[in-house]
């Protein structure tokens, strides 16, 4: 996700068309070039000299922009001659020549002449994508991709191993379909049911091709793009209203959100006036990122249910309010929701963001960026391509943790990932303390590292070399080696290591660990003869030092400064 700079997402291109045969596709997804160093957008040219053999067709991290290199263009056919599809636009040059950016249904002229993935292929995927969702905490999902995804799930089903209840919604190219079948929303069992008809009003905020109604800040001729055009998608809700479907519509922009709930308004009329029964079908609109004043409470009084992701208040923010000006009051207004008194659900938006909800249940509430983001922003202002993008958690002596890990990337290039895990310290006394209570609550502490462990594993999804210092503590008297806390956390912490290790493996990061030591002292009774304050400067030497030795090594930021030991 958000590969950093445009030279990354070339090199990771070059490395990919080294492992292709000549002829081969190269699709890749999660760019975002508005956090590159130049945020204009990318060109065939960019890639023509890593790519000449392959064609390349790269998706940005909203899926509604593709990069593609000459090769795919010329294998599709797309010229200057090329006409704009409806709902998509191609990027030209001055004189009219297509520059290898695509949006919205354009995207379409190339990636039709991908070949697809074979169903077996399908379904190991789905047994992966199964197992992730698992390991998140997830049993259930809402699922909007094609026919060939819904084959794949179903010989899952049929053999007993679908463990996720999904809810499918099918693609409005295939209403006729599921009408002339008599297929109706719910349809299914616990394990697998229909759900509704999908359909994109508009674009994304980040190609600015979200549907406004007024001009994005400082292009006063774009209003974004609308994927389909208002009349053709009454008449799609009509129909699918009609014979019991429901209806789920992508709307971003305050007029794609306006011209679907003129849609919605003239279903609900139709539904009435054939005395429906209730309850009444559960249309929504997908995303609801920006609304006008003027319908704030129409989602309540119609009952349409806004499906919004929290997630991107905090990784679009900057965004908003560049492209949307004071405008952006009325984005990601989930509280305006819920006192209208229109239905309210949260999703995570995978795979535009991350499926984890921890971080959009995060972002609902606190509606800031996490400690993680405000740090790598402070890195990333300071060393053009800093290693260093995650380390988690309870750092007391935060103010101090920037300047180290700035002085770790000088000394060494960059570590790929410093883990923290503070351990507890509970004023009680060793007699008084239940180590089976102490086991929980350390792994519940370790918590705090495994959620950033689904926000930062992307980050480092390229081939080469890495190394992580992994930091820990188990403080007072507990600290101590055969004492049960300490045996737990540093078993706790160790097996983290090792899962993160194996992941980034996976991910082509070949990873040296750096396991830690852990301290014993006597904090509680006994803290100023028992540890050692140090500066950000020494502890950042020791940690390149451990680092070029692979020596085990501890480093706890704690309240009173940061501590070390050897």
């Amino acid at each position: 996700y958000e590969v950093p700079s445009k030279a990354e997402a070339q090199a990771r291109v070059a490395a990919r068309t080294a492992q292709q045969p000549a002829g081969n596709w190269v699709q890749g997804r999660g760019w975002k070039c508005q956090i590159w160093e130049d945020p204009s957008w990318p060109t065939a040219a960019d890639l023509d000299p890593i790519s000449p053999h392959h064609p390349v067709l790269l998706r940005d991290k909203s899926g509604h922009t593709a990069w593609a290199n000459s090769l795919a263009l010329q294998l599709a056919g797309v010229n200057e001659q090329t006409p704009n599809p409806a709902g998509g636009e191609i990027g030209r040059d001055e004189h009219g020549r297509p520059t290898g950016m695509l949006f919205e249904t354009a995207i379409r002229l190339v990636a039709d002449h991908i070949p697809d993935y074979t169903q077996p292929q399908l379904v190991e995927a789905m047994r992966v994508a199964q197992r992730n969702c698992w390991a998140v905490g997830l049993t259930g999902l809402h699922d909007f991709d094609g026919r060939d995804s819904f084959m794949a799930l179903q010989e899952l089903h049929r053999h007993g191993e679908l463990g996720l209840r999904v809810y499918k919604n099918i693609p409005v190219s295939h209403l006729d379909e599921v009408i002339g079948l008599g297929l109706r929303t719910d349809f299914g069992d616990e394990w697998l049911r229909l759900g509704g008809i999908k359909i994109f009003a508009d674009g994304a905020l980040g190609g600015r091709t979200a549907l406004m109604v007024e001009p994005y800040e400082r292009e006063p001729s774009n209003y974004g793009i609308a994927v389909t055009d208002k009349e053709e998608m009454m008449a799609h809700v009509s129909r699918a209203s009609a014979h019991g479907l429901s209806v789920t519509i992508h709307a971003i922009g305050d007029r794609a959100v306006h011209d679907v709930l003129d849609a919605y308004e003239a279903a609900r009329r139709e539904e009435a006036q054939r005395g429906a029964s209730q309850p009444a079908l559960r249309h929504r609109i997908e995303h609801v990122q920006i609304y006008h004043p003027a319908d704030k409470l129409r989602l309540a009084q119609l009952g349409i249910i806004a499906s919004m992701q929290p997630v991107h208040a905090i990784s679009d923010m900057v965004m908003a309010d560049a492209a949307w000006g004071a405008r952006a009051q009325y984005s990601y207004a989930w509280r305006d929701m819920l006192a209208s008194g229109a239905p309210l659900v949260f999703g995570s938006d995978f795979p535009v963001e991350e499926i984890d909800p921890l971080r959009g249940i995060y972002a609902a509430v606190a509606r800031r960026q996490t400690e993680l983001d405000q740090l790598a922003a402070t890195l990333n202002a300071n060393q053009p391509t800093p290693r260093v993008l995650a380390y988690a958690h309870d750092v007391t002596a935060f103010d101090e943790i920037p300047a180290l890990f700035q002085r770790i990337i000088h000394e060494l290039g960059g570590l790929d990932m410093v883990i923290y895990n503070a351990g507890i310290m509970p004023a009680v006394g060793l007699d008084e303390y239940d180590f089976a209570k102490d086991k929980a609550q350390i792994e519940v502490n370790l918590l705090g590292a495994m959620a950033w462990l689904n926000e930062t594993a992307a980050r480092f999804q390229r081939a080469g070399n890495g190394r992580i210092v992994g930091i820990s503590s188990v403080a007072g008297d507990r600290g101590r080696r055969g004492n049960p806390a300490y045996n737990t956390s540093k078993s706790a912490l160790t097996t983290y290591l090792e899962a993160l290790r194996n992941r980034l493996t996976q991910h082509g990061v070949n990873v040296t660990t750096i396991k830690p030591g852990f301290v014993q002292t006597d904090m509680l009774a006994n803290a100023a003869k028992t540890f050692w304050v140090i500066s950000p400067e020494s502890a950042a030497q020791q940690i390149v030092t451990a680092a070029e030795k692979n020596r085990q090594t501890v480093y706890i930021p704690w309240r009173w400064g940061l501590v070390m030991l050897i």
